[in-house]
Parts: structure tokens; C-alpha cells; sequence
């Protein structure tokens, strides 16, 4: 993370975080943005658990997610918005969410310079994803749909970006 990154985080914003619940959430993020999210968290959301990274590379990956999710830390899944989509990915993390009652939230951020040698950063938090507690089968539409969604909120940051540039301020709706 750059300072500079860092010093746009600090003035800027995350908008929707009034749907969060209080604990372990899992942040569906485009793999682009990780870094201006995860500032943007730091600065703004510090009364949080903590931000975890999605990982089951190891062995015993899965019971290491499963146990941040249950003492309430948030997780940050990453996924290609413009490229090719892991889906097994998201499909891993969805049966993580179910074992923990915990809920996706697609979040769409960019940083972006309103002025020469100033440097915004905004992320929108969209509604939660709520996962089905039933034992039905998460096919590829529903995961297909939470990374569309990712899209839509990265697109909604963007539009904020553009607004901030020429009103001078954050819009906040």
C-alpha cells in the first residue's frame, strides 16, 4: 500500500455500510481493487473485528476460514470482474458463509485523482447477499449473479468519483 493510497483513504469514504452486520462478514471485492479496499477498511471501519484474506491454499485452509468467520473477523474474497471468473473459488466460500450464517457483500471501489496530485478513494458496500441456509444446490447463476453485483457496485463507485470531481464534494447517495 502506498502512501498516497493510504492518504486517499483517509479522505475517502465507504458508502453503504449501514448494511453490515456487526460481525464476520465476507467482502466479494474485484481482485483489481484489493489494495484500495482493504485502506479504505483500515481507515474506516476500524471498529471491526479484522480483515482476513480468503485463502485455502493450505490444508487445513477451509477450518482456518471457518474459525475467523466464527470469532467475528471479516473476510475479503477476491474476484475477476473483467476476466475470468473463479468460481470455484466463490462456490468454497459460499459453503464457508453457510457453515457460519454469515452473509456476502459485494463491494465495488476505486481510487481515482479528482485534481492533479490529489488522489480519492471511494467504495460502495451494497446490499447483503444473504446465502440459503436450506441444503439446495449454488449453481453457477447464483455465484455469476454476486460477481455481477460486484460490477454494479464498482460502477456506482465510479459514478460517485465523477460527481465528487465536479461538485467538489462526496455525493452521499
Amino acid at each position: 500500500m502506498t502512501p498516497r493510497l493510504r492518504a486517499a483513504a483517509s479522505k475517502g469514504a465507504i458508502i453503504g455500510h449501514q448494511h453490515l452486520r456487526p460481525r464476520a462478514a465476507l467482502f466479494v471485492v474485484d481482485a483489481g481493487q484489493i489494495d484500495v479496499f482493504r485502506t479504505l477498511y483500515d481507515a474506516h471501519l476500524s471498529d471491526r473485528e479484522k480483515l482476513v484474506e480468503f485463502s485455502l491454499s493450505r490444508y487445513d485452509g477451509r477450518q482456518i476460514m471457518l474459525d475467523h468467520l466464527r470469532s467475528g473477523n471479516d473476510l475479503l474474497i477476491a474476484v475477476e470482474v473483467q476476466g475470468r471468473i473463479r468460481l470455484d473459488r466463490l462456490m468454497q466460500a459460499f459453503h464457508l458463509a453457510r457453515s457460519a450464517d454469515a452473509m456476502f457483500y459485494p463491494v465495488g471501489c476505486l481510487a481515482a485523482p479528482l485534481r492533479p496530485l490529489t488522489l480519492r478513494s471511494v467504495a460502495v458496500i451494497e446490499p447483503p447477499f444473504a446465502v440459503p441456509t436450506q441444503q439446495v444446490e449454488v449453481d453457477e447463476t447464483w455465484l455469476n449473479i454476486l460477481v455481477k453485483q460486484v460490477a454494479l457496485a464498482t460502477e456506482q463507485a465510479e459514478q460517485l468519483l465523477v460527481r465528487w470531481r465536479e461538485e467538489g464534494t462526496l455525493p452521499t447517495s
